[in-house]
């Protein structure tokens, strides 16, 4: 049995886009409109897209502009160790602080993809 699609939904695409659905048409047997019904099924299915809300969105910004200017410090602490500003406890100290914050990263790349 067929099922009923009531909704109609226009796409463009580029000249790729458009030879790769057709080569995808003659490939499977399956018309473009039932390709791409597909395609988003199989999407719905794995949650490749996650929408975030506006608050999760700028909190993200938030959190990247803040890594950037921890990024910038870290920087200027790494040029002031190579011109022998801190003595050798202080450099072994920044160096242990250094590879926390690493492992920080390491931790937050793990939990959602992103640094």
């Amino acid at each position: 049995m067929c099922a009923k699609y009531l909704k109609d939904c226009h796409v463009r695409l580029n000249e790729m886009q458009k030879a790769h659905l057709q080569r995808m048409e003659e490939i499977s047997g399956i018309k473009e409109s039932s390709y791409i019904r597909l395609l988003i099924k199989k999407d719905m299915k794995q949650s490749l897209v996650r929408i975030i809300s506006k608050e999760e969105y700028q909190q993200k910004e938030r959190l990247q502009d803040e890594i950037h200017r921890i990024g910038v410090n870290i920087n200027q602490i790494v040029h002031d160790y190579h011109n022998d500003f801190y003595s050798p406890a202080e450099k072994k100290h920044l160096a242990d602080l250094l590879y926390q914050i690493y492992e920080l990263l390491e931790k937050q790349e793990e939990n959602d993809g992103h640094p």
